[in-house]
């Protein structure tokens, strides 16, 4: 009877943490979450914000990093959390208030270059992956991701060239336009990826570009390009062993 107990008991357990985030100054726009799973591989999750309000629902039964991005792909803050776990992530004047874990605290009231000793280890390890700062010769190796290039089109291109990635219509400037037009024209082949999944909207904010190059989608860029893609709009030069020559902001 104890085991059947113990059995009915172990089923029950929680198989999900969720956050919910309150932070009014991101406003309404698409938010991407990156966190790592039991089994080590990294999984992405897409919510809309609407007027800072979002939440995140996700499975892993040891303390996970949930690295949150906005929709130009830039981190926005970083949070702990495990299977069972309901947390409450507010911003506040100066930072985030996390109700529901200590250790989520700590990690939000990091700031870069504060001192980490006596933190839990957790919490240093969460720094590590998400804060420190990698200089050019420390680029993870370019792997070339397999683009959407139609409603049924998908492959994966040889990776030497110049790859420039955008996420919003906005970021698609006469200047960003010119700079593809220039490098189409040079040696190594162009490729135009747009980080995102509405193929419709990347239709229409590509339709008018006259393009030579090649242009294609990217979901979940910040996952398929971990280390590399930070940011967008940005350029990066990849040589033909995957090596990244050079990263260059395109505002």
């Amino acid at each position: 009877m104890a085991i059947g107990l113990m059995v009915s008991a172990c089923s029950h357990e929680p198989q999900e943490f969720r956050i919910k985030v309150e932070a009014p100054i991101i406003g309404t726009q698409q938010i991407t979450a990156v966190y790592t799973t039991d089994d080590g591989n990294r999984r992405s999750i897409s919510v809309p914000a609407v007027e800072g309000a979002f939440e995140l629902v996700g499975s892993s039964s040891i303390p996970s990093v949930i690295e949150i991005f906005t929709s130009n792909k830039q981190l926005f803050t970083a949070i702990i959390a495990k299977n069972g776990e309901s947390l409450t992530l507010r911003e506040v004047e100066g930072g985030f208030d996390v109700e529901g874990s200590e250790t989520a605290q700590i990690l939000a009231n990091y700031k870069l270059g504060n001192d980490t000793i006596g933190m839990p280890i957790e919490v240093r390890q969460a720094i590590d992956i998400v804060y420190t700062e990698h200089s050019r010769e420390d680029y993870p190796k370019f792997e070339a991701p397999e683009l959407i290039f139609g409603r049924d089109s998908i492959a994966t291109l040889p990776v030497e060239g110049v790859w420039v990635f955008t996420s919003s219509l906005s970021e698609r400037t006469g200047s960003l336009l010119d700079t593809l037009k220039v490098r189409s024209k040079e040696e190594k082949p162009v490729r135009d990826v747009f980080i995102g999944t509405d193929t419709v909207s990347w239709r229409i904010y590509t339709r008018r570009d006259s393009a030579t190059w090649t242009q294609a989608m990217l979901p979940d860029g910040p996952l398929k390009l971990r280390g590399i893609l930070t940011s967008t709009p940005l350029l990066v030069e990849v040589d033909s062993l995957g090596v990244v020559t050079r990263v260059q902001r395109l505002e």
